[in-house]
């Protein structure tokens, strides 16, 4: 796709996806940005319209693909390949879908041709919201009741407390292990084999590089 010098390339997105499933489009541009991820340089956004005529926006975000391992109980990162363009949404109707990319640079406005794709019926009770019968509980888009079971969860270790009270108890400094994300898998897994069903999850700027 070419238009006022942009190029589009290896443009990727599925002609049919289920209902209440990730619809998602992978690109790249043929131009770079010194922070991609400000808008006043480079926005995205996929304008779109529902088989019930409904326009909607999704937005933009640049990726990078990651290899995850674990090393002495220790996550480890690799950045695999390039980093490139992502769209993502969940289509809450059933049928057809039309979309076109809309992209905004210091050189302008480009627009791509309109694309189209299905959303098929599917089984899911779709995502939990407040109930429209009774706005004190949850339910999910088929209105089915949702009833939450579950409890906060911190990062996945924070020195300043570890430490501090390590010492305190034990006159020695600790050693800290930072599984990361690994952490996360196993504390997901053991709350899910006991009934467990929803989480908040504490996240500040020290701690998984937000």
């Amino acid at each position: 796709l070419q238009r006022n010098s942009l190029l589009i390339l290896d443009f990727s997105a599925p002609v049919q996806v289920a209902q209440y499933d990730r619809f998602e489009i992978t690109f790249s541009l043929d131009k770079s940005y010194s922070n991609p991820f400000d808008p006043d340089q480079i926005d995205i956004q996929l304008v779109g319209e529902s088989p019930s005529g409904k326009i909607f926006i999704a937005y933009g975000f640049y990726y990078q693909n990651y290899e995850r391992s674990e090393r002495s109980g220790q996550e480890n990162l690799v950045a695999v390949g390039q980093p490139f363009w992502k769209l993502r949404f969940a289509p809450l109707e059933v049928g057809k879908y039309s979309y076109y990319l809309s992209i905004r640079d210091a050189d302008g406005l480009v627009e791509t041709a309109t694309r189209s794709f299905v959303a098929a019926p599917t089984a899911s009770d779709g995502f939990v919201r407040i109930s429209e019968k009774n706005p004190l509980y949850f339910a999910f888009d088929s209105g089915k009741p949702f009833y939450p079971i579950g409890y906060n969860i911190r990062s996945s270790y924070d020195l300043r407390y570890d430490e501090d009270l390590y010492v305190r108890l034990t006159g020695s400094p600790k050693k800290v292990v930072d599984r990361k994300t690994y952490f996360y898998d196993r504390k997901f897994e053991t709350m899910a084999a006991n009934g467990i069903n929803a989480t908040e999850t504490w996240m500040c700027p020290w701690w998984e590089e937000l």
